[in-house]
């Protein structure tokens, strides 16, 4: 595989770009250029959860919802958006009623473990189920410690047989740090990189506006 090295930078703004291109809205897509960061970081999967994002984009605005089944409820979303933008509502519903909810996609568990307890300053978990049973743990806290938690046979919820289980712990388990080392910038897939820019040049604004601002400090 060859790959390509880019500022982290870089990669916000042109993930932040490429769904901006497909009338992903500022807030949204500022938020999944984020998470498209953080998966990179930890598990190198952030350009291909993009492309694969705007794959699957829905032409409309179908409105998301859930469903309650019994101590969980499920993010439902008929027009089938991906993870960067069901994820983040998944985790406010989670944060909002306390209760753990199910996000029926995989893939993006780290990276929405860190964003959601570093951006809402609250310990934040994050279980990965595959098959029936969770396969891995991860939980953040606000001071962007994230561990992978061990898992000892732990069932899903009962109907879930994979996706991501969100719940909010009163503090943060013992585990493995994970710490990527971003120093020297990060070394992406070269082809998902020329993807993603090519992409991305679909998105253009004019200086001084809002959306140059994306990844900048306020």
């Amino acid at each position: 595989m060859s790959t390509i090295r880019i500022a982290d930078r870089e990669l916000r703004e042109a993930a932040y770009r490429a769904l901006r291109a497909l009338a992903v809205s500022h807030g949204e897509a500022v938020v999944a250029a984020e998470l498209v960061l953080a998966a990179e970081l930890f598990e190198s999967a952030g350009l291909s959860l993009l492309l694969r994002e705007i794959r699957r984009l829905p032409a409309g605005a179908e409105s998301v919802g859930f469903v309650r089944e019994g101590e969980y409820a499920v993010l439902a979303d008929e027009a089938g958006r991906g993870p960067l933008l069901l994820g983040p509502l998944a985790a406010e519903l989670a944060l909002g009623t306390g209760n753990p909810v199910v996000l029926q996609e995989t893939g993006i568990g780290p990276a929405l473990a860190h964003w959601t307890a570093h951006t809402h300053a609250t310990p934040f978990a994050v279980a990965v189920a595959r098959h029936g049973a969770v396969t891995e743990r991860f939980a953040a806290g606000a001071d962007g410690t994230l561990v992978r938690v061990p898992v000892h046979d732990s069932p899903a919820p009962q109907g879930i047989e994979s996706g991501l289980v969100l719940t909010v712990p009163d503090e943060i388990p013992d585990g493995a740090r994970i710490s990527p080392d971003t120093a020297g910038g990060i070394h992406v897939n070269a082809a998902d990189w020329r993807a993603a820019t090519e992409a991305a040049s679909r998105f253009l604004v004019p200086e001084n506006t809002p959306d140059n601002a994306v990844g900048r400090p306020s």
